[in-house]
């Protein structure tokens, strides 16, 4: 047991060992107040007068709303926040650290600081049984029945420079004592009355962070540019509180989306070089991202919002019975986060992304491109000309799924920036559109998933041209935009078994014509796991293990159009999995992220093991190679539940630097997400939802750094509400 000395015990027997942290439940987070007893015995408050110091070089936008007069742009970043003259002679300064938020009272010369009470709200006379000081000289809280701990402050004289010395701090003793009415006090040794005090008190518990709030937040993708930059796309249910704590900024529904730049290259709040949030008075779900070479990211996803920012004018959907519905919603940022570049939203008469949120992707060239499924029977259609797009009407059923590119910057009166939309002429029960890839010219690679088409899936050279079974397989469909009528499917091919398959994500080789590499999930014992990459290759794992496995499976496709499975395996445990995301790097290097419930999930290499209820995953895996040969590394990323709660970590969207640097982002409810450690590097240490009673999700971002001479590692960590 580590030796505590702290004075009056060095070279004594050690202390007990400090009980682990309790977590606070947000509706009996405290509120305290500083005062001082006036003559009357009756507390005086004063108002807080925030004002930021030591500016940082990172900022907020705020696109909130549709009225340009409230959006808020440039919004500056500071290291520390202080209210002077909150009470005669004393100031706060408020700041984050590796503990999560600190603050310190400033105590000027000539004031007696044992006068000072630090009252926390619902512990008083009447519940002094409720505060109390611990071996340690800790303050703890009990309120309904968990604990709040405020570790012993230090306290310090502080000089201040002049010109012939330079600033000079001295620790002296003190800490709290209960005031006599259950008010907290403090005892300080004898000082210099001439100095100023320093009072550093720290809440173990952190309910408010420079990125994820109090909220629901989620990174569901992620995006890397050139110089080492990562951009994170999600959702927050909070908004105002998702990184300075400041107040509400516009009409911010009940789901916003936000994007965040950050420089994993500078440390603490400095690697943060944007976040800008962009929504309206209802919901916005999603929250995918694409990034082209200048730095411009856009967004897609669905909004409810009649107040959704734009750019063109365009109004939310009126549906067939006189509601407004559920429409896409895509919205560029330029490369500083302040500018709307474009932003529309696009819709039918029914709702667009209800099964899944659909993805987006931009090409070379800067253009958008979106699919989703969607219900509209009467979306417009481009080019109208003959022959026009892949399918010019609405396949039928319950659902279809439809392909748009959108032009940002157009020029005259009469160019639209709608260059290309099709439906893809699903006629089934459900079908959905989960995820979009461009190739280096411009084709358009969907994976998604569907309930019997009826035969309507066009499978033009696919490699599995049957439905495998119910409830739903998945498919691949690859379009050339060219207006070409049918002859822009260059193919399409269903992809599973028997049971239920689920194409939840791709992406696409550099080599043309580009392979595909698709990842989801899947509960078929014959789903296709034999490839073709150099004669027969058999997949990692090559049968189902559980009840539902992840899955990679590597498309190929020859001059003459056809196409083969390259490589295919099942990739999971006893339980359920789900590959979420899927990068590729080279031909031999293909990454997986996603979430598992399953404690036997392949581990290669892992640096922890499986810990939650459900784990986040990151997997290497080589293609190119047979069997065990073909996974390369494989850990799960999770952390530990609090009592009676759950802790769970998902794993949406992966991307890998030239370096093999490995990024993932998602969301977890764990507050010591990842278990291994964390590099003290990343903008916030804490997650702020994770701290309820009944935990909600922050976002967070992990980067895996690759070293030749040693096991991955951990080296930044941000929770954020996702992101």
């Amino acid at each position: 047991m580590p030796r505590r000395d702290t004075p009056g015990h060095k070279g004594q027997d050690p202390l007990p060992q400090r009980p682990p942290r309790q977590r606070l439940p947000r509706e009996t987070k405290p509120t305290s107040q500083l005062a001082t007893p006036p003559a009357n015995g009756a507390n005086s408050e004063e108002n807080f007068a925030w004002q930021g110091v030591t500016a940082l070089e990172g900022e907020s936008n705020y696109f909130l709303g549709s009225d340009p007069a409230k959006w808020r742009t440039h919004v500056r970043h500071f290291a520390a926040a202080e209210a002077k003259k909150v009470l005669p002679g004393v100031d706060i300064v408020a700041y984050g650290n590796d503990e999560g938020v600190e603050h310190d009272l400033r105590i000027a010369p000539g004031v007696d600081a044992r006068d000072l009470r630090l009252e926390i709200a619902g512990v008083g006379a009447e519940r002094s049984q409720d505060a109390r000081l611990d071996a340690y000289g800790d303050l703890l809280i009990m309120l309904e029945g968990r604990e709040l701990r405020m570790k012993k402050p230090a306290i310090y004289e502080e000089w201040a420079a002049t010109d012939s010395r330079a600033s000079r701090r001295k620790q002296i003793d003190g800490g709290y004592e209960m005031a006599a009415d259950g008010a907290v006090a403090f005892h300080i040794a004898p000082h210099d009355p001439r100095a100023t005090l320093v009072l550093d008190p720290s809440l173990t518990v952190a309910y408010a962070t420079f990125l994820g709030g109090t909220g629901n937040d989620i990174a569901q993708s992620i995006a890397l540019d050139s110089t080492g930059n990562v951009y994170i796309g999600g959702t927050t249910t909070l908004a105002s509180t998702f990184a300075e704590g400041s107040a509400r900024l516009g009409p911010t529904g009940s789901t916003d989306f936000f994007i965040a730049k950050i420089n994993p290259s500078k440390t603490g709040a400095s690697s943060l070089v944007y976040l800008t949030f962009i929504g309206g008075s209802n919901s916005e779900f999603g929250g995918e991202i694409a990034l082209d070479g200048s730095g411009n990211v856009a967004i897609a996803g669905t909004s409810t919002s009649v107040d959704y920012p734009v750019t063109d004018g365009s109004t939310l959907t009126v549906g067939m019975n006189g509601t407004a519905v559920n429409d896409a919603a895509v919205t560029e940022i330029d490369p500083t986060g302040s500018k709307l570049a474009y932003s529309t939203l696009f819709a039918g008469n029914g709702d667009e992304a209800l099964l899944s949120a659909g993805g987006i992707a931009m090409d070379s060239a800067g253009d958008i491109y979106i699919a989703m499924d969607t219900a509209s029977t009467n979306l417009t259609i481009a080019p109208v000309e003959a022959p026009g797009p892949f399918q010019s009407v609405y396949g039928g059923g319950g659902s279809d799924g439809f392909l748009a590119i959108f032009r940002t910057v157009v020029s005259g009166t009469t160019t639209s920036h709608l260059l290309y939309c099709t439906y893809l002429g699903i006629d089934a029960e459900q079908a959905t559109v989960t995820r979009v890839a461009v190739d280096s010219v411009g084709n358009a690679y969907i994976a998604g998933y569907t309930s019997d088409p009826t035969g309507t899936l066009l499978t033009t050279n696919g490699f599995q041209t049957t439905y495998g079974g119910d409830p739903s397989d998945g498919f691949v469909m690859k379009i050339l935009p060219s207006g070409n009528g049918l002859a822009d499917l260059s193919y399409g091919t269903f992809l599973g078994g028997r049971g239920r398959d689920q194409a939840l994500a791709i992406t696409v080789g550099a080599q043309l014509p580009g392979t595909a590499y698709v990842t989801g999930t899947t509960q078929s014992i014959n789903f296709p796991v034999t490839g073709t990459f150099f004669g027969t290759i058999v997949g990692y794992q090559t049968t189902l293990n559980g009840k539902a496995n992840a899955f990679l499976a590597a498309i190929g496709q020859n001059g003459a159009g056809a196409t083969s499975l390259l490589y295919s395996t099942y990739l999971g445990g006893e339980q359920n999995d789900a590959g979420l995301s899927v990068w590729f790097a080279q031909p031999n290097q293909v990454y997986v992220a996603g979430s598992t419930t399953s404690s036997n999930f392949p581990a290669q290499f892992n640096f922890q093991p499986f810990s939650g209820d459900q784990d986040a995953f990151v997997t290497e895996l080589d293609p190119t190679s047979a069997g065990a040969a073909s996974l390369r590394f494989s850990t799960p990323l999770g952390g530990t539940p609090a009592v009676g709660a759950s802790a769970t970590a998902v794993g949406n969207g992966i991307a890998a630097d030239a370096n093999a640097n490995v990024y993932v982002v998602g969301a977890t409810t764990a507050g010591d997400f990842p278990l291994p450690g964390n590099s003290g590097k990343g903008l916030q240490p804490t997650c702020a939802s994770c701290q309820q009673a009944s935990p909600l999700n922050d976002a967070f971002l992990v980067e895996i750094a690759s070293n030749s001479t040693s096991l991955p590692s951990v080296t930044l960590k941000t929770s954020q509400n996702g992101g």
